[in-house]
């Protein structure tokens, strides 16, 4: 699709973007109060006549709650409003497909009797206090609202994702009651659970109340039920349960789509029609970690693919760029950020791997203020090819998960981050940086020197006869210990080597440092011992996100 104008060629490019699942019902004390048994206006009634609060409006038998603009206000999304549309949704009975034509700000579906809260979707709006989002997948506008009463209110926040804990912490701050209400067992499902778990800790030291492995029932009038029957008080409900690729238009188009249901596109982002570009959250990219493609809504990604489309139309090569998947969060005083692939994603494919945590400060500790993070590094047990990373901590995270990303695009093997020269000065890092540590944990494994245990496999070993070691103070032992080890400090171990016993041994310390040195000693003595990776700290985080151990130890 393209034509000649004053003899320069001009070719069509779609920017597409996703359909964003994420619906608002706000219940201000005005609204409350105001009847919601009015009688439904034809969808192509001039809705501005509603006023400031929720209207209802009826497309082919299916009623809605609708926010319009202000009188003589144009939508922020012009052509998005102007084609808007709420799709027939199967868990709200009698649905239809409508549209809703020229002049909203943003759709609020009023549901009852939701079957399945991932089937439920809009362009997120309010009520009285209507806000327009400047970008679907950004929160930011959020703080712009007017000041909700925050006397006694409370917002019901549906997913647990980036956005989800985004919303969150907004709402708080401004002294509403929070719960986040998330599908899976975890918060943050990108991350692994021993990370995530950190995550949620931070939620509730800040009063959110959080309900994992729940799932939406209905939503009634401020009040969410959910799929066991509880009911939680809600005057505000927000769903932020991710994006689906909105694929129309390129369907109406003719064009193919990939495995993974967004638009397909070449290394120069063409379609299979070479006059159509397509760029965005809908289109799917290489996978760096499966060379598979995949749906990965970032914005950086996305302004890549534009600067390539550009260079494509003036006549440049195009270059493949597979995706990482890099991202980040801030949860109130402390950010979470990943890269890659998780392990849960790595077991399901049944990809080989092996994975070490470590727990560094951000910068030298005799230097004031500094604060631990947890670290977790997935690589190739053969060749040590980087498959992923994970950082939780509360300063210094966005730069050590960028490090790794560079790495990983680059080719690195895990082994090489020990060799990276990394800027270093106490205010902001150790001599051995927290990325330096990862390497050289990641040098000892594949090169034999350390074998280190994966939480999961401990209750294994244990049955199959393996002493527990814990090589801390006494002091730390009795503050709290894992069940069934027995306390010999490191400093007095070959004093009291009588008491292991002939078995083998596994080892740990408070995070692995202390347990990499006793198994070294170990071994020397012609003890078979093992390292409890991570220690302590990965182990009690593990522990609390309920994980079945697996049955055999990871290869």
């Amino acid at each position: 699709m393209h034509r000649n104008v004053m003899g320069v060629r001009t070719t069509l490019v779609f920017w597409i973007v996703p359909v964003l699942m994420m619906a608002a019902l706000v219940a201000s004390p005005d609204a409350r109060a105001t009847s919601r048994t009015t009688a439904a206006s034809p969808a192509s009634a001039d809705v501005s006549a509603a006023g400031e609060f929720l209207a209802p409006v009826e497309l082919d038998g299916g009623a809605f709650l609708v926010a319009p603009a202000a009188p003589g206000q144009r939508p922020k999304f012009s052509r998005s409003a102007a084609a808007a549309k709420i799709w027939a949704n199967p868990a709200v009975e009698g649905a239809q497909a409508g549209s809703l034509g020229y002049g909203l700000v943003s759709i609020a579906l009023r549901v009852r009797g939701v079957a399945r809260v991932e089937r439920l979707f809009a362009w997120g709006g309010f009520a009285r206090h209507t806000a327009t989002y400047g970008c679907p997948n950004e929160t930011a506008p959020l703080a712009k609202m007017p000041q909700l009463p925050s006397d006694g209110y409370i917002a019901v926040v549906i997913g647990a994702g980036f956005i989800g804990l985004e919303v969150a912490e907004n709402l708080v701050r401004q002294g509403i009651d929070v719960t986040i209400v998330e599908a899976t067992p975890q918060v943050l499902p990108p991350l692994d659970a021993e990370l995530a778990v950190l995550v949620c800790d931070e939620l509730v030291a800040h009063g959110v109340r959080v309900e994992t492995g729940a799932t939406l029932s209905s939503i009634e009038d401020r009040t969410v039920t959910l799929a066991d029957g509880r009911v939680l008080a809600a005057d505000l409900v927000v769903g932020a349960i991710g994006v689906r690729p909105d694929v129309r238009l390129a369907e109406l188009a003719g064009l193919e789509l990939g495995p993974s249901g967004g638009i397909a596109v070449n290394e120069a982002n063409q379609t299979n029609d070479p006059d159509v570009y397509a760029v965005g959250d809908a289109v799917e990219k290489p996978d760096a970690v499966s060379h598979a493609t995949s749906l990965i809504a970032l914005a950086n990604v996305a302004n890549r693919q534009g600067r390539r489309v550009a260079d494509h139309i003036a006549g440049r090569p195009p270059h493949a760029v597979a995706s990482l998947g890099t991202a980040i969060v801030k949860v109130f005083d402390v950010v979470a950020a990943t890269v890659g692939w998780s392990e849960r994603r790595l077991r399901a494919a049944g990809r080989p791997f092996r994975a070490i945590h470590s727990h560094p400060f951000d910068h030298a500790t005799y230097y004031p203020g500094a604060t631990r993070m947890a670290a977790k590094l997935l690589f190739d047990p053969d060749d040590g090819t980087i498959l992923g990373a994970q950082i939780v901590g509360r300063n210094g995270v966005d730069k050590r998960i960028d490090v790794i990303a560079t790495a990983m695009s680059a080719g690195m093997s895990a082994d090489r981050l020990a060799d990276l020269e990394l800027a270093y000065a106490p205010p902001f890092s150790s001599a051995k940086d927290p990325v330096n540590i990862l390497g050289y944990m990641a040098d000892n494994v594949l090169a034999g020197d350390c074998d280190v245990v994966d939480p999961h496999e401990l209750d294994f070993l244990v049955e199959q006869g393996w002493t527990l070691v814990d090589v801390r103070t006494q002091s730390e032992h009795d503050a709290g210990a894992i069940p069934g080890s027995i306390s010999v400090p490191l400093d007095s171990l070959r004093d009291h080597l009588d008491t292991l016993g002939k078995g083998p041994v596994v080892v740990y310390c408070e995070v692995g440092q202390r347990g990499h040195t006793a198994t070294a000693l170990l071994h020397e003595l012609g003890f078979q011992a093992r390292n409890l990776d991570g220690g302590y700290q990965t182990w009690s985080a593990f522990i609390r996100t309920n994980r079945t151990p697996t049955a055999t130890p990871t290869s």
